[in-house]
C-alpha cells in the first residue's frame, strides 16, 4: 500500500484533494465544537437561599463565640496561676443556696406549733377507761392463778447455781452414764 493520500473520490491532484479534505474536516470539527445542544441538559438553577446556608453560618459563629469565651476563661485561669506563684487554692467555700429554704422553715415551724397544740390537747384529755375495775380483776386473777403472774424470774444457767463456774458437779458423769457405756460396748 502506498504512503500517499488516497482520496475517496477520484481527483486530478491528490495533493490538492488532501488539502481540501483537511480544510473541510477542520471546518466540520469547528462547527461540531461550537454547536449548541437542542435539548437543555443542565439542571435547574439552585436558589440563592440554598447556595448560601445562613443557619450554618450562624451556628458556626455561635460555636466560634463559645470557643473564644472558653479560651478567654482558660487564659484568665492561666494568668491567675502564673500570678499566684504556685500556691494552691483548693478551698471549697460554697454558700448553700436553696430556693425553698424559707418556705421549708415556715412549714417546719407550723408543724411544730401544731404538734405542741396536739400534745397539749392530749395531756388535758381525761381517759375514758376506769383503771380501778381492771386493777381489781388483776388482783383476783393473781389470787386464783396456780403460778405467779407477771414477769418471770431470770433463768439460771451454769452448774453451780447460776454463777457460771464449773465445779465438780459439772465434771461428774450423769447417773446412768456407766450403764450407757456398758450397753454401747456390747454392740
Amino acid at each position: 500500500m502506498s504512503r500517499g493520500y488516497q482520496p475517496i473520490l477520484p481527483a486530478a491532484s491528490r495533493y490538492l484533494q488532501e488539502k481540501w479534505d483537511k480544510a473541510a474536516y477542520r471546518q466540520h470539527r469547528s462547527k461540531v465544537d461550537s454547536a449548541s445542544p437542542a435539548v437543555d441538559t443542565q439542571g435547574p438553577q439552585t436558589p440563592s437561599h440554598l447556595q448560601l446556608n445562613l443557619k450554618r453560618m450562624q451556628l458556626d459563629r455561635e460555636r466560634q463565640a463559645v470557643r473564644e469565651r472558653d479560651d478567654c476563661v482558660r487564659s484568665a485561669r492561666l494568668v491567675a496561676i502564673v500570678q499566684s506563684r504556685g500556691r494552691v487554692d483548693n478551698w471549697n467555700s460554697y454558700s448553700v443556696r436553696s430556693l425553698s429554704n424559707e418556705r421549708r422553715r415556715r412549714e417546719l415551724a407550723q408543724i411544730g406549733v401544731e404538734n405542741q397544740r396536739l400534745a397539749g390537747r392530749l395531756r388535758q384529755q381525761q381517759s375514758e377507761y376506769a383503771r380501778e375495775p381492771w386493777e381489781r380483776v388483776e388482783l383476783i386473777r393473781n389470787g386464783i392463778a396456780r403460778y405467779p403472774r407477771g414477769l418471770r424470774a431470770p433463768q439460771v444457767t451454769g452448774c453451780q447455781g447460776g454463777r457460771g463456774e464449773k465445779g465438780p458437779s459439772c465434771l461428774a458423769p450423769a447417773p446412768g452414764a456407766a450403764w450407757a457405756r456398758q450397753r454401747l460396748s456390747r454392740c
